[in-house]
């Protein structure tokens, strides 16, 4: 039976990465909120269920894309537990801008010549990894695996947004490690990128070994500091903003105003 260390999702290491009083709240003390809104993430797992749909299909027709995006956006709406929409017209817009993006996706399918008879959607690959002296689970999930006529394996991750901060060649790199293992063959897998409807891209790249040895490298001294509980806050104004655990950070939470619950009128 195999055993391991610990198990990190590419999220994980990230977020240790940028704060390991975030990552302690989020994954040791589980503090996030139970119910979070899903506002900011719905044309993204909508686009991702669109997807994964027409390659569970296995036929070659881009234009089903835009066919469904509707009902599927409608249904990943009624499947979020809170949705708040901005203004009256936030929904509309959201919908909007997913048809968008869905029309640019059915583009970069057909100028890429991508075979979706030869594309696993999904694929969760987790694997144990030895990363110097720890063994570690590093989990990961690609969006799409594709094998061509020789047997080399590409993943795409999809990303629908329009900001480009949330790309990093670490997951490339992340992912091409885990998918490697899977498939016992680091030689595998020959390329890793990215499709991106909200800037009409589909960029791949080679990753290199030395990129490889290097995040391993990173990941053993996250996985030790990890396990030495080393969870020191690195506040930062703008990230801290967007935190889901800041109300319980010993630096950002003592600036949150308590009381006894009751309110005073006049």
């Amino acid at each position: 039976m195999s055993t391991y260390d610990t198990y990190l999702s590419y999220t994980g290491f990230k977020t240790y990465c940028e704060c390991p009083q975030q990552y302690y709240q989020s994954y040791i003390e589980k503090k996030r909120p139970k119910i979070e809104d899903q506002r900011n993430v719905l044309n993204g797992n909508t686009l991702h269920g669109l997807l994964e749909q027409y390659i569970l299909i296995g036929e070659n027709n881009p234009k089903w894309l835009g066919e469904n995006i509707r009902r599927v956006w409608k249904e990943t709406l009624d499947s979020c537990a809170l949705v708040t929409f901005r203004h009256n017209d936030d929904a509309q817009g959201l919908l909007d801008k997913a048809i968008k993006w869905t029309s640019t996706l059915e583009s970069l399918l057909v100028e890429h010549k991508l075979d979706i008879s030869k594309c696993e959607p999904e694929l969760k690959a987790d694997t144990i990894v030895q990363a110097g002296k720890h063994k570690v689970k590093m989990g990961a999930r690609l969006d799409i695996v594709y094998k061509n006529r020789y047997n080399d394996y590409m993943f795409l991750d999809l990303k629908a947004s329009e900001n480009r901060q949330i790309m990093a060649f670490d997951q490339i790199v992340w992912y091409a490690i885990v998918l490697g293992e899977y498939l016992g063959d680091k030689t595998q897998p020959k390329y890793g990128g990215y499709i991106l409807p909200g800037f009409n891209e589909l960029p791949v790249y080679s990753i290199p070994d030395e990129a490889k040895e290097k995040l391993l490298a990173r990941l053993e001294e996250v996985v030790t500091r990890i396990k030495a509980e080393v969870w020191t806050p690195r506040p930062d104004d703008k990230k801290c903003y967007w935190c889901p655990v800041k109300h319980v950070c010993p630096v950002k939470g003592a600036l949150i105003p308590h009381g006894n619950g009751l309110i005073y009128l006049g």
